[in-house]
């Protein structure tokens, strides 16, 4: 299995941040919910 990348996480943690739902990020940036 690969790393994410650096750039990929910080997306992720700021949608987080900004209150989005975790299914919703998941599927946008095409990553499992519990990554």
């Amino acid at each position: 299995m690969r790393a994410y990348s650096q750039d990929l996480r910080d997306r992720v943690l700021a949608a987080l941040e900004r209150g989005e739902r975790p299914s919703a990020i998941a599927r946008r940036y095409e990553v499992s919910r519990m990554w």
